[in-house]
């Protein structure tokens, strides 16, 4: 494939999308690599949402919503997880489902694998040469019938030990593929298994692993080394230790390699492994590198077993010997040195394997200082594949390394910790583990330095004490004292050599201590870590820029903040060039690292750079693989299907709008950002089309793309989309409109867990509680701070949005409590009085002013600026005027006063014509208004339906028609003038109880009042009905009036809350019913076998219903007459009724209803009732407020002229539609512009309050932390008194005992003596 890419096109249905990137893009942090005319490892990425298809798109005009990928960032810790890039031109389904837009996949076609029986070898002894103790086997232990003997040998190859180059050969491995494990539970477990020769080329095995089984590269190996032999280790010890293990091979992608027997330290990671969850245990890769000859029940590994064959492995039961497998590995090499029953022979495959992972797949390096300036965050071109090759001695591997930990042990430990200390490998000694790793511990401990006087080294000493103690506890330890003494002398010097090595000055960077009672160093990973840094750090006292990159490189990769404060930031901050930081602080972004984004943004870094909008488009485009599913859906359900053709930010910031949703406007979305944004965007894509390439960073700043102000608010947004919450939380705190964004957070989660399938409800229940508390928290801080501005604020226009206050984004997030707030409350009092000041009294002068409007003139006093939420229809008719001071408005409307001057000034310029206006158009007077008309029309309603329907229509009628007319017409306005297409608005419009009364009070009313003119007396009757049902609807439309009252309220939410769960009772009740029903009609009144009619069936329930209220029908039950009328002869044909059957029944029957009906079930219901009045009653008041603001906002945005007026201004309402709609979508609803000087005013005090609220609650957690040591520190120590008490109890009863054995030696002594 040529490296001149073609520029990546779209179809213009958007199906298909073509781009490229490199194969080898593991470090982006290389300079890129000169252009050749050809290079092989590119490979091509096809975007496709149609599995099916893999035809690459053609070139379009459309300018693609999908595009190439965006220029990438370089990323010092390696390239972030969610590209997955393989080898093959098919279409990988399952890529396509982890992968954004449905799949990336792609792979260059490739060569047939070779078969694994010609690739890998085994060995077998080749002779057969008889043992000397027994000469039916060969010194290879295998019987004769197990020898191959077509090969001619000499005398000399008999003679002397067994040697494997000598007597073995290698012959192609057939024992390979997938091994069924059954653990001591019966479980079983599959792993892969192979058996090599012990010559067998590491590079091969590695291929193995990474090719032909898929295992991801390790960014660690653990090497896991110790006793053989089953042992026991402390409670506490264990459970860190299996802790820490695993959750440092989960964190850093580690490969755990270890002896992979069923038996000591092995059996122990093992169980670590298999104690975790599945969904840890699907990610961690445990290797087992075993002696084949030594393995229990080996032969049923034999075979080839590929193609869904597997070979079945079980422990051995109690009685058999054998050193089995362990069934908790995931992967098995099996060395063969062609004997049976030698232990080691795994050991030297082992180190080279273990060697060569460290040593070839170090794909992250660190560049040089000089490579380093000429890349300093520059985009890569993704053509362009950086050189994996080191070709200076100034670039150093940090992407593999090794670590090697000691669990117990035994004599060969020390041997081992010294070869991987000659390697630079760390090691780390677990402490209080028992045997080798307690005397390394100890020797550690207390060593001192004396020079060699050849290798001028400065090694470990023992002397005195140090030294018997250390040959004491080895010889006790290891078993040696049965030892000869020439031999046992032998091991104590080979021991010591070793342990003076280990304990040189040079090799205390590389060996680590792990001790669980070290309080700030029992953490596993930690110490590993730890461990790796020391080790890597070239100078101890002060590591230079390299040593520091290193380890954050690893402290980001195994997600340890704290280590990279301590070790790193602490000491050496101004070491970092902020280039670098800034490029870790994106890594750590895509990764979902939220504490270390915490910690960046805390030492310095800033988030300048994600003002250009090229680099915040990479934002949804690298993304965590997690969020794979959630990102697809947003594409594919929301930004596919509303912008297809947008450009890629702007249809990104379209997305997320629709999220929020409630026609929220982004204010950075001004006509100028987007159309340089467009004619960028355009430029680019016609630039690459024209060179058929890939733009770098350099040029596309040429381009001059526009500037985000406010790159924190979409920030923060793109961590609520990728579900990044803790994140989310850390970017709410810069930038401003903090009570806004944690409002938005709560919509968007809201929102998601609507429109997307694999939100949890209970996760997304505990964000959206997070950002509601956070909001509430602040609105509470701010109202004690300064009742004034905390109310301005909130209604106030915001600097990132320009259609909504904070009190309208509340109503947008149903935060309940934010609007019951003191602060929402008095701007809606605001609302609600309109252009009359708030008075004691207000609703008994508005009613006195109702009925004698010129009191309206003396009653109130009136201020033109305090009708700042003056609705549409006031500006429309233009009667308030819309210059003057804002401020002044906004500061009048929460402080609920105006200076005096201002007030005079004011009262003068009012007329008596423009103080009724203000009156009649305050919200609070429409209410009214509207209240008193509408008890006009139920009365006249009542009237009408009173009588008779008259043929010809009567006055009331007429007058009652016009008023559900303009009722009609009101309905109407209501839903067209909300936001969005009709289908939405129609929902909206239909979520209220409210609006389905008005529907079906005004349908009825309609079909009756059309119907009454049909000539015909049945017609009109039924038109009558109509009528009369249509009551029902008027009179309970009165409820939604109560709602504004304080009392009478949450009464009205009871009710509509039990009618539901009354619906729900009610299908359990009629069952009771219609058992007894059938019952006491089939025993009471019997009817002829043919005679039973449909009436008769509906006769079931109607005793029964009515006996539930205590209506009994016991006289009818005790009739007499049924017994004397009747006949019992059913067939006698005298036309007599069937006789009751068993009168006496239906009492006991009925006996039995009453029960279970008047006892059970009512009580059931009150007692249904009375836990919903309780629930709402708690949140009575709480809830008022809120209905009650539905009631403001709705009679804010009435008509001036109640019904039935208010047809005329509907009629002059149609007249001038289109500008009306224009002026609805420009309205701003709950939001007052302000001048820029006091919204500045006004965002410096909300940062204020956040800031003090912050400090607050760091405080607050730090004081927590405290109290946690200090609950802690006094546990220790009354479990350290506790159990120094017990030592010397233990201590005191073994002295009496010991003076008991006493007295009892010398009683018996004196009987001996006395038989003697």
């Amino acid at each position: 494939m040529s490296n001149n890419n073609q520029s990546p096109e779209v179809s213009p249905d958007n199906s298909h999308v073509q781009t490229q990137v490199s194969a080898s893009s593991a470090d982006p942090l290389l300079p890129p690599r000169p252009t050749t005319a050809a290079d092989p490892t590119d490979v091509m990425v096809n975007i496709q949402d149609n599995p099916g298809s893999s035809t690459v798109a053609k070139n379009s005009d459309v300018i693609p919503l999908r595009p190439r990928r965006p220029k990438r960032l370089e990323f010092p810790c390696g390239r972030p997880r969610e590209f997955k890039i393989e080898l093959n031109g098919k279409w990988n389904e399952k890529i396509a489902e982890e992968n954004l837009f449905g799949g990336i996949g792609r792979q260059a076609s490739r060569k047939p694998k070779k078969p694994i029986e010609t690739l890998f070898k085994m060995k077998t002894c080749k002779h057969f040469i008889p043992d000397e103790k027994d000469p039916s086997t060969c010194k290879c232990k295998r019987l004769d019938s197990d020898h191959d003997k077509s090969e001619p040998f000499s005398t000399d190859e008999t003679e002397g030990k067994w040697d494997a180059k000598k007597h073995a050969k290698e012959i192609p491995c057939d024992y390979f593929g997938d091994v069924e494990l059954t653990d001591k539970s019966g479980s079983k477990k599959v792993s892969k298994y192979i058996r090599l020769s012990d010559e067998t080329d590491p590079a091969t095995i590695l291929d193995l692993f990474l090719k032909r089984w898929g295992i991801k590269e390790p960014n660690i190996i653990i090497s896991v080394t110790g006793g053989a032999l089953d042992f026991q280790l402390d409670r506490e010890l264990s459970v860190q230790f299996k802790k820490g293990l695993v959750k440092t091979a989960a964190d850093t992608g580690a490969w755990i390699v270890t002896g992979g027997t069923n038996t000591g330290v092995m059996a122990y990671v093992g169980a670590a492994v298999a104690e975790q969850p599945l969904r840890v245990q699907r990610n961690l890769t445990l290797i087992g590198v075993a002696a084949y000859g030594i393995l229990f029940n080996k032969d049923k590994l034999a075979g080839k077993n590929v193609k869904g064959q597997k070979a079945e492995y079980a422990l051995p039961v109690p009685g058999e010997k054998g050193i089995p497998l362990n069934p908790d590995h995931t992967h098995f090499i099996l060395v063969d040195n062609g004997s049976i029953g030698n232990f080691g022979v795994e050991i030297n495959l082992r180190s080279k394997f273990e060697n060569h992972v460290k040593n070839n797949l170090g794909k992250d390096e660190v560049p040089s200082d000089a490579e380093r300036k000429s890349s300093r965050m520059e985009e890569i071109d993704e053509s362009e594949e950086p050189s994996v090759q080191l070709e200076s001695s100034e670039k150093r591997k940090t992407g593999c390394q090794a670590v090697c930990i000691l669990l117990e042990g035994g004599p060969n430990s020390a041997e081992t910790l010294y070869s991987s200390l000659a390697k630079k490998v760390p090691c780390v000694v677990a402490s209080n583990s028992g045997r080798a790793s307690d005397i390394i511990t100890y020797a550690k401990e207390n060593t001192k330095y004396e020079m060699d006087p050849i290798t001028r080294r400065r090694m470990g000493r023992f002397d005195g004490d140090v030294l018997v103690k250390l040959e004491t506890e080895m010889l006790n330890s290891y078993g040696w004292r049965k030892l000869p003494e020439e031999m046992r002398r032998e091991n104590l010097d080979k021991q010591l050599m070793f342990l003076r090595e280990i304990c040189a000055e040079d090799n205390n960077k590389y060996v680590t201590i792990y001790s669980i009672r070290d309080p700030l160093n029992n953490d596993l990973d930690k110490v590993i870590l730890g461990a790796l840094m020391r080790a890597m750090q070239k100078d101890e006292k002060e590591p230079d820029e390299e040593d520091l990159k290193r380890q954050l490189f690893f402290s980001v990769k195994w997600n340890r903040p704290d280590s990279a404060r301590e070790n790193i930031f602490n000491r050496s901050r101004n070491k970092f060039q902020p280039e670098y930081l800034q490029s870790v602080f994106v890594e750590c972004m895509l990764e979902n690292k939220f504490e270390f984004v915490n910690l960046l943004l805390d030492c310095g870094v800033t988030m300048e750079m994600f003002k250009n909008v090229v680099v915040l488009e990479q934002l949804f485009i690298y993304k965590n693989n997690q969020n794979d599913r959630t990102f697809y859906q947003f594409m594919d359900s929301i930004v596919m299907k509303r912008c297809p053709t947008v450009p890629f930010f702007l249809a990104m910031l379209r997305g997320m709008k629709h999220l929020i949703g409630g026609g929220f406007q982004f204010a950075m979305l001004s006509d100028d950002f987007v159309q340089r944004y467009t004619e960028y965007y355009n430029k680019r894509v016609a630039w690459e089309k024209r060179e058929n390439r890939e733009m770098t960073m350099d040029e596309l700043m040429e381009l001059d793309p526009p500037e985000v102000k406010d790159p924190t608010f979409v920030l923060f947004l793109w961590a609520i989309l990728m579900h990044y919450h803790e994140m989310a939380k850390i970017f709410w705190r810069f930038g401003d409109n903090y009570q806004a964004k944690a409002l938005i957070a709560m919509r968007m989660y809201t929102t998601m867990g609507e429109q997307f399938s694999n939100m949890d409800p209970e996760v997304l229940e505990e964000y959206i509680q997070d950002f509601s508390d956070l909001a509430m928290e602040l609105l509470q801080r701010c109202y004690k701070a300064n009742e004034n501005d905390s109310s301005q604020m909130i209604v106030s226009n915001l600097s990132s949005c320009k259609s909504h206050s904070v009190l309208g984004l509340a109503v947008l997030a149903e935060h309940e409590d934010f609007i019951a707030h003191a602060s929402s409350q008095t701007v809606l009092n605001e609302i609600w009085s309109g252009g009359i000041k708030q008075c004691d009294d207000m609703t008994l002068r508005v009613l006195v002013s109702l009925f004698f409007p010129p009191l309206a003139l003396f009653l109130f006093d009136y201020d033109t600026l305090g009708n700042i939420f003056a609705s549409q229809h006031d500006r429309e008719i233009g009667w308030l005027r819309e210059d003057g001071d804002k401020d002044n408005a906004i500061r009048r409307t929460a402080m609920n006063y105006v200076e005096a001057e201002d007030e005079r000034g004011s009262e003068d310029e009012k007329s008596i014509f423009t103080k009724w206006y203000l009156f009649f158009s305050s919200p609070v007077a429409k209410f009214w208004f509207t209240t008193l008309l509408f008890f006009v029309f139920l009365i006249l309603y009542t009237y009408f339906v009173l009588g008779e329907l008259p043929h010809e229509q009567p006055y009331i009628e007429i007058v009652l028609a016009f008023f559900v007319l303009s009722i009609t017409t009101e309905e109407i306005r209501q839903v067209l003038t909300e936001s969005g297409k009709l289908a939405k608005k129609l929902t909206e419009y239909f979520t209220s109880i409210w609006n389905w009364i008005d529907v079906f009070g005004v349908t009825l009313f309609w079909v009756a009042f059309g119907m009454r003119f049909i000539p015909d007396d049945t017609v009109r009757n039924v038109a009558r009905l109509l009528y009369i049902l249509d009551v029902f609807f008027w009179f309970m439309r009165v409820l939604n009036i109560f709602t504004i009252n304080r009392k009478l309220g949450p009464l009205v939410t009871i009710i509509l809350t039990m009618i539901p769960e009354l619906l729900r009772f009610f299908f359990i009740w009629i069952l009771f019913m219609l058992a007894f029903g059938v019952i006491v009609k089939s025993v009471s009144e019997p009817k002829r076998y043919g005679e039973v009619s449909f009436v008769d069936m509906l006769q079931i329930v109607d005793m029964s219903y009515w006996q539930t209220y205590g209506e009994l029908f016991l006289e009818d039950l005790q009739d007499d007459e049924k017994l004397t009328n009747c006949t019992k002869h059913y067939d006698d044909g005298s036309g007599l009724q069937p006789c009751p059957f068993l009168p006496e029944a239906s009492l006991f029957f009925t006996a039995i209803y009453m029960i279970i009906g008047n006892i059970l079930l009512m009580n059931l219901l009150i007692a249904l009732f009375t836990s919903i009045y309780e629930q709402v009653n708690e949140k009575s008041l709480t809830d008022w407020k809120n209905k009650r603001l539905d009631v403001i906002v709705e009679y804010h945005t009435r008509p001036p002229i109640p019904p039935p007026f208010s047809i005329i201004y509907h009629l002059f309402l149609l007249l001038r539609w289109k500008s009306h709609m224009q002026e609805v979508k420009q309205s701003k609803g709950l939001t007052l512009d302000v001048s820029t000087s006091r919204m500045y005013e006004l965002l410096m005090f909300e940062e204020e309050v956040k800031e003090e609220f912050m400090m607050e609650r760091s405080s607050r957690q730090g004081e927590d932390v405290s109290k946690q040591v200090v609950q802690l520190t006094q546990k220790f120590d009354e479990a350290d008194k506790g159990l120094r008490t017990q030592i010397a109890l233990l201590e005191n009863q073994s002295r009496e005992n010991g003076k008991q054995l006493a007295q009892i030696q010398e009683m018996l002594q004196q009987l001996l003596d006395k038989q003697s």
